[in-house]
């Protein structure tokens, strides 16, 4: 036998325990902790008022989105993973969707129109407004729901409370009192 086999023969037993941690760390790592890939859940609904249709889509958290129209293809991009049912839209919108899919990484979302249309599109905190008007639409373009309004608000104004709270306790903190010596000489002080 050579010095190498022998080496291997006489570590057998603690290959196989480190083996064992190896693969223990691994399912840790398979079913740890979110990571940064993971999609941020939503749910898009579809509302028809008023001669357009509005798709709101609703995150857990904030996703920064883009809308891009080049007919008859909608995109919408996320800066994030999202993962959002999007297969039954044309069922919810017949005639102004045909289709749409997600895309597999999760970023973007592709919206077949049925036909020509102007796309509006509002983001609010967690959620995205995407509004599918006919081409022909004039005046002014749809705004916030007034409950959305309210509640981004009511945000702001809490937002603007903590901070006065911070800084009022910040104030109330006194520096601490520091015992100095003071030596006075003729040409100098020296504290």
């Amino acid at each position: 036998m050579t010095a190498l086999s022998l080496g291997l023969k006489k570590m057998r037993p603690q290959l196989g325990a480190v083996l064992v941690v190896l693969q223990a760390l691994m399912l840790l790592a398979l079913n740890g902790p979110a990571r940064a890939s993971d999609p941020v859940k939503g749910e898009v609904k579809v509302f028809k008022d008023n001669g357009y249709a509005r798709l709101e889509f609703r995150f857990d958290e904030a996703v920064p989105a883009t809308v891009r129209l080049n007919f008859p293809i909608i995109v919408v991009t996320f800066k994030k993973p999202v993962a959002v049912a999007v297969e039954r839209l044309n069922e919810n919108a017949p005639g102004y969707i045909s289709a749409a899919r997600i895309d597999p990484d999760g970023t973007a979302i592709r919206i077949a129109l049925t036909k020509k249309m102007k796309v509006h599109s509002i983001p609010a905190a967690e959620r995205l407004y995407v509004d599918l008007l006919p081409e022909p639409w004039a005046g002014v373009m749809p705004g916030l729901p007034q409950e959305v309004i309210e509640e981004l608000s009511n945000r702001a104004r809490e937002a603007e409370r903590k901070l006065h709270r911070q800084r009022l306790v910040a104030k109330e903190r006194k520096p601490p009192t520091i015992r100095v010596k003071v030596a006075s000489q003729p040409t100098f002080i020296r504290y």
